[in-house]
């Protein structure tokens, strides 16, 4: 059996544990430890006032005349010495006039009114937390 003294045994011990922190600092530590916190908002004011209105007016005018005869006119002419005479016989006659009229006018108007608000509002928290830690 091999006799080893205090210094080598110190020696290999120094290197053992030399090769094992080799390994475990094969890659890098980190650590990662971090809070993000956001928002947004978004608001909308939306007025409206809107006014119509129409109006106007219109005239008309209707009218008929009419004129006719029933029945006959006969006239009988004498003649003598120095004149005549002219006799006129109506037989039945009627003479007729008739007529109509209508006028007017019509005035008209509207008014629409449309009044109102559109208020919106709208908004996004966000919080996050990350935390991590390894070799790489």
């Amino acid at each position: 059996m091999a006799k080893f003294n205090s210094s080598t045994i110190a020696f290999a011990t120094i290197i053992a544990f030399g090769a094992i922190g080799q390994a475990a600092q094969a890659g890098e530590s980190y650590v990662t430890n971090r809070d993000i916190t956001s928002w947004s908002r978004t608001t909308t004011n939306l007025t409206l006032d809107s006014d119509e209105w129409s109006n106007g007016r219109r005239d008309w005018g209707s009218y008929a005349y009419k004129t006719y005869q029933d029945g006959s006119v006969t006239q009988e002419i004498d003649c003598y010495c120095g004149g005549y005479d002219v006799t006129t016989t109506f037989k039945d006659f009627t003479f007729h006039t008739a007529s109509a009229g209508e006028t007017g006018y019509e005035t008209f108007g509207s008014t629409t009114k449309l009044d109102g608000s559109i208020f919106t509002q709208s908004g996004s928290d966000t919080t996050e937390h990350e935390t991590a830690a390894g070799n790489r």
